[in-house]
């Protein structure tokens, strides 16, 4: 295999990677800061944050949304390189410590929170790949 072949298929593999775990923090951030898909919206989210025993739990709680939703956004499109996978692997890491410590698998488990921020840590390491919006306007 060439080294532009596995190159390509890297990049590819990085897209796919990106593409799932970012439609899967935007549906959640937009559930938490708009109240799309279901959710509840900001307020409800800022109370249940001020449950967890965090300083400043408004603020973290705008915080844990907006990464999701924006830095989603932001690593969907390959803006910003590898960045805006820290605060939202920080957020994971955050809900794995405060929610989902007790056990690993099942409902409420920590097993989901916790692949997304071995995912987000990973392509942190990675960078986004080729396949980005950057490199299109480069």
């Amino acid at each position: 295999m060439s080294e532009n072949s596995k190159s390509s298929l890297q990049d590819s593999g990085l897209l796919l990677i990106r593409t799932m775990v970012s439609v899967v923090l935007i549906y959640h951030g937009s559930q938490k800061l708009f109240g799309w898909f279901g959710g509840d919206g900001f307020e409800p989210f800022a109370r249940f944050v001020g449950t967890l025993g965090l300083p400043e739990s408004r603020i973290m709680a705008y915080a844990a949304a907006v990464s999701e939703c924006i830095g989603g956004l932001l690593l969907l499109l390959g803006i910003a390189g590898r960045w805006p996978a820290l605060p939202m692997a920080v957020t994971m890491g955050v809900a794995v410590w405060k929610l989902h410590l007790d056990h690993f698998s099942g409902q409420g488990g920590a097993e989901y929170p916790l692949t997304l921020c071995v995912v987000l840590v990973g392509l942190l390491f990675t960078g986004p790949g080729n396949i980005t919006l950057m490199r299109l306007f480069k």
